[in-house]
């Protein structure tokens, strides 16, 4: 001050270090994952999940960011959404895959940083396959022919039809039966069809 004194005191300054990058949580041992879905799941309806972790005890350091990178097409149809105190990626589907019938799959590059901008070494790949409804129902035989008494008791069986679907997805060729809403005479109020098994009663 005016009179010469003076004083002296200590600051102590602590610097926050970025000591870690994260790292990926591995199930098969690498950093890729291959999922299956249907052209016809459902849009935000979770794809797979994926999770990175950071050793840091602070902030920004510990928390963590997910980014879709290259293949613009994939960036189209997915995007993915952190959740959770795990920070987890969760990949949804935000363009149905039937809008595209020549695409029958997709490969995913996320990475991930922290709040330092640190990345594990490799990005993560989820390659993502489409099932797709090729083929319709055929049925064993194209007219069927039954004759049946007038006093038939009610829900004994009058006959059982058959069909077979030949996509591979168990999606897709699994058949349901019923009555066309267009047959003649009223005959859904006469006959009922059981949709698991094509029995006519």
């Amino acid at each position: 001050d005016g009179p010469g004194l003076s004083a002296t005191g200590t600051v102590t300054v602590s610097v926050r270090r970025n000591l870690f990058a994260p790292v990926w949580v591995l199930v098969n041992g690498q950093p890729t994952l291959t999922v299956n879905i249907t052209e016809t799941k459902p849009l935000l309806e979770s794809v797979t999940t994926i999770r990175a972790t950071d050793q840091d005890t602070q902030s920004p350091y510990n928390t963590l960011t997910y980014t879709i990178v290259g293949n613009s097409e994939a960036q189209t149809y997915f995007r993915g959404v952190k959740q959770g105190v795990n920070q987890e990626f969760d990949l949804q589907l935000v363009r149905s895959p039937a809008d595209n019938p020549s695409i029958s799959s997709f490969t995913i590059t996320v990475k991930v940083q922290d709040g330092g901008q640190r990345s594990p070494a490799t990005d993560f790949i989820v390659n993502v396959n489409i099932a797709r409804n090729q083929q319709p129902p055929i049925f064993f035989s194209q007219t069927y022919y039954k004759e049946i008494r007038e006093n038939l008791a009610v829900n004994q069986e009058v006959l059982t039809v058959q069909a077979s679907d030949a996509d591979s997805s168990t999606s897709f060729n699994q058949i349901t039966y019923s009555i066309a809403a267009s047959s003649e005479h009223q005959v859904n109020t006469y006959f009922n069809i059981i949709p698991n098994s094509g029995r006519i009663n």
